[in-house]
């Protein structure tokens, strides 16, 4: 299953993004990226750390040494995502309740040897209620029904998707608070979507700005993915 969770130009796509190494660069002005996801489909939790100079949108930061970047006291693995932005991250599948819903404590180390420790707490479960099974029209959209054993609060998010068995995803969102809820896909946002075999599922999120980070600053990302449901699109 794949989730959107931002925006890339065409210029970017086409030109992808710069890369430096971080002995090159003023420390105090490497911005620091953290993010914590949890989906209960096949029980996979994803930490990730992404460096940066420009405010998180510009030239792409490789750690060499000695600056290194850790969670959970796990070294994490370097790659380079479509737009040629490194990410340090760690995903494990499989992954029991006690340990997800545990706090995760990322330590980045800087070139000069200082220091910044953030931790990060994924958000409480959320469920889909529609029934496995259900079949909806493209035409008339879809509502997306949710459940949560603790309450949605006001600083969190709520992104409904429905994603087909091969291509296409459309999504709904609510900032709307409580334990139970739904959040309305549009006809016009289901237009392009494929008929046939789909998906439910939805997604519950906050960030912020984290507690320490280089001189330029640092943010977070953390969400919870509820496992999917199978459903039909019709015309």
């Amino acid at each position: 299953m794949k989730i959107i969770l931002g925006f890339l130009s065409v210029a970017s796509l086409a030109t992808g993004c710069a890369q430096i190494g971080s002995s090159q660069v003023d420390q105090s002005q490497i911005y620091t990226g953290y993010s914590a996801t949890y989906n209960e489909t096949g029980a996979k939790l994803e930490l990730s750390a992404t460096f940066s100079v420009g405010n998180g949108i510009g030239t792409s930061v490789n750690l060499d040494s000695p600056s290194e970047v850790t969670a959970d006291s796990q070294t994490l693995d370097k790659t380079t995502d479509l737009v040629n932005q490194i990410i340090y991250q760690s995903v494990a599948s499989g992954v029991s309740s006690t340990t997800w819903q545990n706090q995760h404590v990322f330590v980045y180390t800087d070139n000069n040897g200082t220091s910044y420790s953030n931790t990060l707490t994924i958000p409480s479960a959320v469920s889909v209620t529609n029934s496995s099974g259900s079949s909806y029209s493209k035409a008339a959209g879809v509502t997306v029904h949710w459940t949560a054993a603790h309450s949605v609060q006001s600083s969190e998010t709520l992104v409904a998707y429905i994603s087909g068995s091969t291509t296409g995803q459309a999504t709904g969102m609510t900032s709307s608070t409580g334990t139970v809820g739904s959040i309305q896909i549009s006809a016009a946002d289901l237009a392009q979507m494929p008929t046939g075999s789909a998906h439910l599922f939805i997604c519950r999120g906050n960030g912020g700005s984290v507690s320490q980070a280089p001189k330029v600053g640092g943010s977070y990302r953390v969400s919870y993915c509820s496992a999917s449901v199978p459903v039909t699109l019709n015309p």
